[in-house]
């Protein structure tokens, strides 16, 4: 797990996806050959360690990356039977209120929930709590302009200009929760500190944040009951 800044693209030249593989190789170029495989999983002459899933290049937060065949199985097992748990904060225009927002492309349905855990009428910016129920490109930032609040200077959606503390939208990803039947080395939920920018942010726009987020997520955890 990497907490991924704002700025760096997860794909491409000068990426994440490039440093993780480059460092992954080097790694396992520094383990003698004589070493098996089964203790050492970063031998493998058919796996490419990378990234598990999207992220785009101005979110920032919680970014999962696998050393093994195995670990990226079970990640791409646990995502396509909806039992991570994925939860991002975002600043969006206007006052959203709770919502699940659905979208039916030529891409098929795509659905988010919105959680709002505070409104400031001085900059009339919600914060929300957003749980991916799918996951595609984009997806956060297109349903919040389709719902008519884009994310607060998310300029290709129609956002406008950034917060004054700000140079970019605002779009963290924050909390993975794992089911139960995670492997027994990981832990049952990753968290993503803040960046500068987001945490001052939230400091000076909606200060009381944290109290709502807390009992949705408890709710939430309770209800899935595999977390």
């Amino acid at each position: 797990m990497v907490n991924k800044p704002a700025g760096i693209p997860v794909h491409g030249e000068h990426s994440i996806d490039t440093l993780l593989s480059d460092a992954t190789a080097q790694l396992s170029a520094d383990i003698p050959p004589s070493t098996s495989s089964a203790s050492h999983p970063l031998r493998s002459l058919s796996f490419k360690s990378g990234t598990l899933h999207r992220q785009d290049k101005d979110t920032t937060g919680v970014l999962c990356f696998s050393q093994t065949l195995a670990g990226a199985q079970w990640f791409s097992q646990c995502l396509r039977e909806k039992t991570v748990g994925k939860y991002y904060l975002g600043v969006v225009r206007g006052n959203l209120q709770t919502q699940l927002i659905t979208v039916e492309d030529e891409s098929g349905k795509t659905i988010t929930q919105c959680y709002s855990l505070s409104y400031n009428r001085g900059i009339d910016a919600s914060l929300i709590l957003f749980k991916l129920i799918t996951g595609k490109k984009h997806q956060i930032r297109k349903h919040s302009a389709n719902a008519g609040h884009p994310l607060v200077g998310d300029r290709k959606y129609r956002g406008g200009n950034p917060l004054p503390t700000c140079k970019h939208y605002l779009l963290h990803a924050w909390r993975l929760y794992f089911p139960a039947s995670r492997p027994a080395d990981m832990p049952a939920l990753i968290e993503a500190p803040f960046f500068p920018e987001m945490k001052t942010s939230l400091k000076q726009y909606f200060s009381g944040w944290r109290k709502a987020a807390s009992a949705i997520l408890t709710n939430q955890t309770r209800a899935a009951g595999n977390f």
